[in-house]
């Protein structure tokens, strides 16, 4: 006789513990050898959505083989939202689907340049720290594990307007977590030539 099937059975994943505990059911397939440079391109999922309304103006990569900076010249909304707990900011990079495709507003690139999203991408980094001001207000966010681990309180500041996101991959998570110059500036070729959105590469000294 089976065992009885019951509520008791099934098991509650919150926030991206879902990512982490099956990422293959978010990437596909985890030997894919272009699959870091796909999750390089996922930080810039809000900057090309900028780009394309004519708000961000530079978009920059800079590579090593475990990290990856990103950075444009627009910032990510500060300001408080009623109904959550956490700034908007950090709820990008903490709820499936908040910063994907289907919630962009260039639906036309979304599929293709922000398909799994910032929350996914948080979900499978060992570390991810953002940098943002926006509107005259700064704040840092250190993620870990998928997980924010700071308390980010925007503050005053004269910065100009940025997001900055230094990328690690978790490589108890994934097959490959290092990043390949060469296939980043082929990508960011690729882009530029097929959306005129220009993206600088240079490797990490």
């Amino acid at each position: 006789m089976s065992e009885e099937y019951d509520s008791n059975k099934i098991e509650v994943l919150k926030g991206l513990e879902p990512v982490r505990r099956r990422p293959g059911l978010y990437l596909g397939d985890l030997d894919e050898p272009n699959l870091t440079t796909r999750l390089a391109f996922q930080s810039l999922c809000h900057a090309i959505d900028e780009f394309i309304e004519g708000n961000c103006k530079n978009i920059e990569i800079r590579v090593s083989d475990k990290l990856v900076i990103t950075k444009y010249d627009v910032g990510l909304p500060l300001e408080p939202h009623p109904a959550a707990d956490e700034l908007p900011a950090a709820m990008i990079f903490l709820a499936l689907h908040m910063g994907c495709h289907n919630h962009k507003k260039n639906i036309e690139v979304g599929s293709e340049l922000c398909e799994l999203g910032l929350a996914t991408l948080n979900g499978v980094c060992s570390r991810l720290f953002v940098s943002v001001s926006s509107k005259g207000k700064f704040a840092e966010f250190l993620f870990e594990e998928g997980e924010l681990r700071n308390n980010p309180t925007p503050i005053n500041t004269d910065k100009e307007d940025h997001t900055e996101l230094e990328v690690e991959l978790d490589d108890s998570i994934l097959v490959n977590t290092n990043f390949e110059i060469t296939k980043i500036v082929k990508e960011a070729s690729r882009i530029t030539e097929k959306y005129s959105i220009p993206i600088s590469v240079e490797k990490l000294s």
